[in-house]
């Protein structure tokens, strides 16, 4: 994806409806953007790629989100 698509937010997304349903810590999008951009209150520019780790009921994920 390109910059602004929603890399960052989905992948916040992803880690907050599974941590819900204690399948995943509970990471901001805050954390997963450290070290970004803050180009206002609610959106930061990713400029390091970000690990973040998330299961289902039948699966692990290890997620990169990478800057765009």
């Amino acid at each position: 994806g390109h910059v602004d698509h929603g890399k960052s937010t989905l992948t916040a997304a992803l880690v907050d409806v599974q941590s819900k349903k204690g399948l995943a810590e509970p990471i901001s999008y805050a954390d997963i953007t450290k070290g970004g951009t803050v180009r206002d209150e609610s959106k930061t520019v990713t400029i390091a790629a970000s690990h973040v780790e998330y299961s289902s009921e039948k699966r692990h994920y290890a997620h990169v989100d990478c800057p765009g």
